[in-house]
C-alpha cells in the first residue's frame, strides 16, 4: 500500500497490479510466483497463507518507504481510501486449479465493491480473458498483448476486451488510430523515461504504462 501511495504522489492515476490466490484461498497483491525477488523471504505464493505471506517486508527494491509495506490483499485495494481513477488488475497465469477458485472470487470480489465501474480486469492469457467473459459478462478486460500487430482487433473482439496494452515497439499513430477506429481503448506499455512517454503519446494512446513513473513524474506533472 505504500507503493501505491507513493504512485498517487508521482500523478498516477490508473494502477495496473497483479493478483494471486495463497494457500488459503485469498487474492494477494503480487507480480512474481515466487516472494524471493520482492520481499526478505522466500517461497512461492500459492503455498503460503496470508499470515505466511504478512509477516514479510515487500520493499526489497524500495527500501525506505513509509507506510504498509506488507504484500497487500486485493480487498485492500478494493476498499482503499481516496482510490485511483481505475484499476486494472491482471490475473497472472497459474496452476489450473488455483485459477479455477481464483477467477469467481476475484470477479466477485470487484463486483461487491464501490469501484466496480473503475475496475478492468486484464491478462496476457486469452484462456483466463474467456473465463473472465463466460463469468461475469459485463465486467470490462484489458487484453495485454504481447504478441505481432496483425490481428489484435479481431482477437479483442473475439475475448469482448474493450481494451489493448501494447508494447511500444509495435505502437505507431496508424495502428492506434485503427484501434480506437474499432471502439477499444488504447494502452501503450512499457514506457521508459520522458522519452517513451512522448513517444507513446504522439501515438494517440489512452494510457501509458510504464514501470518507473518517477522518471516521468515531470512530464506527468506538465
Amino acid at each position: 500500500m505504500a507503493g501505491f501511495r507513493w504512485a498517487q504522489a508521482q500523478c498516477v492515476n490508473i494502477l495496473e497490479t497483479d493478483v494471486r490466490l495463497t494457500a488459503d484461498g485469498v487474492p494477494v497483491l503480487i507480480h512474481d510466483a515466487i516472494v524471493d525477488r520482492t520481499t526478505d523471504g522466500s517461497g512461492e505464493v500459492g503455498e503460503m497463507t496470508l499470515s505466511d505471506l504478512q509477516k514479510l517486508r515487500a520493499d526489497r527494491l524500495f527500501p525506505g518507504w513509509d507506510g504498509d509495506v506488507r504484500i497487500p490483499t486485493l480487498d485492500a485495494l478494493l476498499t482503499m481510501d481516496d482510490p485511483f481513477e481505475q484499476l486494472l488488475i491482471e490475473i497472472k497465469n497459474d496452476l489450473p486449479d488455483r485459477l479455477q477458485r481464483l477467477i469467481p472470487l476475484v470477479l466477485e470480489m470487484i463486483a461487491q465493491s464501490n469501484v466496480a465501474d473503475r475496475v478492468w480486469v486484464s491478462s496476457f492469457e486469452y484462456d483466463i480473458l474467456r473465463q473472465v467473459r463466460h463469468l461475469a459478462p459485463d465486467q470490462q478486460r484489458w487484453l495485454i498483448h504481447a504478441g505481432a500487430f496483425g490481428n489484435v482487433v479481431d482477437l479483442a473482439r473475439d475475448l469482448g476486451c474493450g481494451a489493448v496494452g501494447m508494447p511500444m515497439h509495435l505502437l505507431t499513430g496508424e495502428r492506434g488510430r485503427a484501434m480506437q477506429a474499432a471502439g477499444l481503448t488504447v494502452g501503450g506499455r512499457n514506457a521508459i523515461g520522458p522519452e517513451g512517454a512522448r513517444m507513446l503519446a504522439a501515438c494517440g494512446v489512452d494510457a501509458i504504462t510504464t514501470d518507473f513513473p518517477s522518471q516521468i513524474g515531470e512530464w506527468l506533472a506538465g
